[in-house]
């Protein structure tokens, strides 16, 4: 898993990190539900959404994905 998932999934708890653990540190989480799965898929979109607002002015790109996948703010 690259670094922005492995950070998604931290801040969704998804999984946890453990020291001392090699070679791997991250654990999925056996307190994960529904509501953190849809947290990590929000974090996800609101990247993709952060990345097309770089290339086309007025955030266009980044409505259309939010709008696509239901992400509603706030």
């Amino acid at each position: 898993m690259n670094k922005e998932l492995i950070k998604f999934a931290l801040e969704a708890n998804l999984i946890n990190y453990v020291e001392h653990e090699t070679p791997r540190h991250y654990f999925i989480s056996v307190d994960a539900s529904l509501e953190n799965v849809e947290k990590f898929a929000k974090l996800i979109i609101e990247e993709c959404g952060d990345i097309a607002d770089n290339y086309v002015d007025h955030g266009i790109p980044s409505s259309a994905i939010d709008k696509h996948f239901g992400v509603k703010y706030g």
